[in-house]
């Protein structure tokens, strides 16, 4: 009766942890319910912008004394990051870009 008992209680606990970790799959998923395998946190990489120019700010983020010491710069890398507040992205010249990235695991 006992081994029974335990064994139901390891069912449950699996399925409790099964149904756990897909509510953090999704959650984690871009909140459209699908998962985003082009994150750099899950392995997808920037491997190349074709023909797309990172757009160079013209204004120092920090100078002393009116020289500039440091300019902020976001790279293509922008596109894989988590980060949805407005502006935190990529910029880049023109009206179109494009940016090939590569996966860790072949999706099916």
């Amino acid at each position: 009766m006992e081994a029974q008992s335990a064994a139901v209680r390891a069912g449950i606990i699996k399925e409790v942890k099964s149904i756990v970790e897909q509510a953090l799959k999704l959650y984690s998923a871009d909140r459209v319910g699908l998962v985003d395998y082009a994150l750099e946190s899950a392995g997808g990489s920037v491997i190349h912008t074709r023909c797309t120019e990172t757009l160079e700010t013209e204004t120092a983020l920090l100078s002393l004394f009116g020289f500039p010491l440091w300019y902020q710069s976001r790279s293509p890398r922008a596109v894989i990051q988590p980060e949805v507040h407005p502006g935190n992205c990529w910029p880049f010249k023109g009206s179109q870009g494009f940016v090939v990235i590569e996966l860790a695991v072949r999706i099916r």
